[in-house]
């Protein structure tokens, strides 16, 4: 009987031995790459894309507006496009510079808690930024 209950003890042994890699394993994966992987999928989702599209709609909607005013004053007074203050042929070029930006942006906060795989969780929040609290406390006003 104490050779079995010794045999049984000795795989319920490795079980969790093999249960705690796996877990080991899993929490390196989700600091090192779990919270890089999730912020992008948010970033690609329509509960962000969708507002974010909407806002350039507005915007774009609210530019061409003010420039359809404005160019309708300068032709109307001559005023060569080349003339025009607001004038700008690398614009577009910019903007796509910009929101290539935007879809590519790294979270310095992200980096480095990707660089603690084997850190415990109190350590993990210890290495949020100064304020971080009050600009999610402000975002939420």
């Amino acid at each position: 009987m104490a050779v079995r209950e010794k045999d049984g003890w000795s795989q319920e042994r490795v079980q969790l031995e093999m249960l705690l890699e796996q877990v080991s394993f899993e929490q390196k994966w989700l600091i090192k790459e779990g919270f890089e992987y999730v912020i992008n999928r948010l970033h690609r989702s329509e509960e962000f894309l969708g507002p974010l599209g909407a806002v350039q709609s507005k915007l774009w909607s609210s530019a061409v507006h003010d420039g359809v005013v404005g160019g309708y004053a300068h032709c109307e007074a001559g005023v060569a496009l080349e003339e025009v203050e607001l004038y700008d042929p690398e614009a577009e070029k910019e903007f796509k510079k910009t929101v290539y930006e935007l879809e590519h942006v790294k979270y310095p906060y992200v980096e480095a808690l990707s660089q603690c795989t084997n850190r415990a969780l109190d350590e993990l929040k210890a290495l949020e930024p100064m304020g971080m609290e009050d600009e999610v406390d402000a975002a939420g006003d």
